[in-house]
């Protein structure tokens, strides 16, 4: 009851286009909703206590869904430090679990086993913790203190469904962020950036260089048993199962740039053009295709399906149209995606966009000009982003500079 009357607060109030709605501002504009919604909350707060008192069994698995659903709340009212809190509540839970269950070498595997020894648990409720889990690594506080899991998980020759396929790829993704955050958190006191910091020349490092090639593999072990369940899907179009197959391909084709060993080069995304065009293109489609948006409507989605894939195309293309193509969409259709939201983007990208094309020469952005995110700290709920930028001394040379922070608002 407390998100859905959050749903419809936010909607009414385009919260997206104006400040949180408050009770002064007269019924019109959700602030009603707003404040049934923060009631409502409040009381589920008081009985998710009782929990305590229950079984083992029912205690474990209603924790989970309890964390679940404040996670959805917070996340959803822009509190992304609350909502982080409770990610690393609900993860700890999860792999702290009381029940007798052997850590397998990967995580895929470990869902499967404690599924099917807890009939009470479903692998739904299980992936969805693993998803949240690497989203949270994206952030300042990446570090964790859990064991990375000792290998990929095995894929099948062909998946069946879309459903396994993104299972698959969530704790592909998981492992990679989680080790990523290790490396990273070992060089720099920010986690939040897409970016190896300070253009590490990761071929010079063997075991970098090793672990991003054992990833590329298993991703293209994962993308072969994909395609045909893709392939299938695009002729169904408008239906369920072709708009999650698109989306999950979206998702893939930034994995094939995000993490580089040519990261070095300022210009090494110039070989992705045709993926970016193609990822563009993709959710396009999807979000003008889905029956359930419209154009300005707020949505809020628990996973990350379109935010990011745009985010990091209109970072590292250098492609004019394009970049304006991905940003055009993140503004036209606002939504957040878990701890993600995409005027937040948007805004981010877009400033980078217009600083880097400040030095352009012959249409491209030079080396020299091009910039990467340091540190992004933003705070949903008074759309704000403080953002740090590094970028080269000088055309041709390697030494980077640190520019000062800027604080953007949407």
């Amino acid at each position: 009851m407390a998100i859905g009357a959050l749903h419809k607060s936010l909607n009414m109030s385009q919260l997206w286009k104006s400040h949180c709605p408050t009770p002064a501002k007269g019924d019109d504009d959700g602030s009603t909703h707003h404040v049934f919604a923060l009631q409502q909350y409040g009381r589920s707060l008081q009985l998710m206590k009782g929990i305590l008192q229950q079984g083992v069994e029912s205690r474990f698995q209603n924790s989970l869904i309890s964390s679940l659903l404040m996670i959805c709340f917070e996340s959803y009212l822009g509190n992304q430090e609350s909502a982080l809190k409770q990610i690393r509540t609900g993860v700890d839970i999860l792999f702290k679990w009381p029940f007798p269950c052997k850590l397998q070498d990967d995580d895929f595997s470990t869902i499967k086993v404690l599924a099917k020894n807890n009939s009470f648990l479903d692998e739904d409720l299980l992936s969805t913790f693993i998803l949240l889990d690497f989203q949270a690594m994206a952030f300042k506080d990446g570090e964790t203190s859990r064991t990375l899991s000792k290998k990929y998980p095995d894929i099948p020759p062909r998946f069946e469904t879309v459903k396994e396929a993104r299972m698959y790829l969530d704790v592909i993704v998981r492992r990679l962020q989680q080790w990523h955050a290790s490396v990273q958190s070992q060089r720099h006191p920010y986690i939040a950036t897409l970016d190896f910091e300070e253009c590490t020349e990761i071929g010079s490092d063997k075991k970098l260089a090793s672990e991003l090639e054992s990833y590329f593999e298993i991703m293209r072990s994962w993308y072969h048993a994909f395609k045909p369940v893709f392939d299938i899907a695009q002729t169904k179009r408008g239906c369920k199962e072709y708009l999650g197959a698109t989306v999950l391909m979206a998702r893939y084709i930034p994995s094939r740039f995000l993490f580089s060993a040519a990261e070095g080069n300022e210009t090494y995304s110039d070989v992705y053009l045709p993926e970016c065009t193609t990822l563009v293109g993709l959710l396009e489609d999807v979000l003008e295709q889905d029956p359930h948006l419209r154009p300005g409507q707020a949505t809020f989605v628990f996973g990350n399906h379109c935010v990011l894939a745009l985010f990091v195309v209109a970072l590292r293309c250098r492609d004019p149209s394009v970049r304006r193509r991905a940003i055009s969409l993140l503004v036209k259709h606002p939504r957040r995606e878990g701890l993600w939201d995409s005027l937040m983007a948007a805004t981010v990208a877009s400033w980078v966009m217009v600083e880097e094309e400040k030095g352009m020469m012959c249409g491209f952005v030079p080396e020299s000009a091009r910039l990467r995110i340091v540190k992004n700290d933003f705070i949903l709920s008074e759309r704000k982003a403080v953002v740090c930028c590094s970028k080269l001394a000088a055309e041709g040379s390697k030494k980077r500079i640190l520019l000062p922070e800027v604080t953007l608002t949407w």
